[in-house]
């Protein structure tokens, strides 16, 4: 594959031009980055045949990291590389949609895929933070993907949207809240 979420495994294989002569043919695989991206350091075509798979094993990254896979067979090298991806955030809700002023509601953050070591701190913004708040950041742990949080809200003398905003390394995702008498 060209793309890989860290922390998951990308089936990947090699291929010779001929099939493999007795008793099969060795490829010697490297990666570029192998605290990102390793793979094993052989790979044996059977005999008779061209193709043999290997797993790339990735680690969870905080930002996209392209690391790039060789192989060598006959002092002949190719290279391909994979994009190991970070978690992005995927999600930011509000619920119930309509709370009464003075009241509270729940918000929860999504991650596409589990955070870094130490979590993923997202930053949550209110467009009017006099009727409705909630923590400036909340942190998904690392061994999840969400985390909930409380928004509180103020009286108010007419209904009122708030919308709120969640973001995390460059991606963006909103939320509205309405607030009623």
């Amino acid at each position: 594959p060209t793309q890989c979420i860290g922390g998951q495994q990308a089936p990947s294989w090699v291929q010779i031009r001929g099939p493999a002569k007795a008793p099969g043919a060795s490829v010697s695989l490297s990666s570029s980055s192998p605290g990102v991206a390793s793979v094993p350091a052989t790979v044996t075509v059977l005999t008779g045949t061209r193709v043999a798979s290997f797993q790339v094993t990735t680690v969870r990254v905080r930002f996209n990291t392209n690391v790039t896979i060789s192989a060598t067979f006959n002092t002949q090298t190719r290279t391909d590389t994979i994009l190991v991806k970070g978690a992005a955030l995927y999600s930011l809700t509000i619920t119930p949609g309509t709370v009464t002023g003075g009241g509270f509601a729940s918000g929860r953050v999504t991650m596409d895929w589990f955070p870094f070591t130490g979590g993923a701190a997202v930053s949550i913004t209110s467009s009017n933070v006099g009727v409705a708040f909630a923590p400036s950041t909340v942190t998904v742990p690392d061994n999840n993907n969400k985390v909930n949080f409380v928004v509180s809200t103020n009286s108010v003398v007419a209904s009122t949207d708030v919308t709120f905003t969640g973001q995390y390394l460059g991606v963006t995702k909103t939320a509205t809240l309405t607030v009623t008498p």
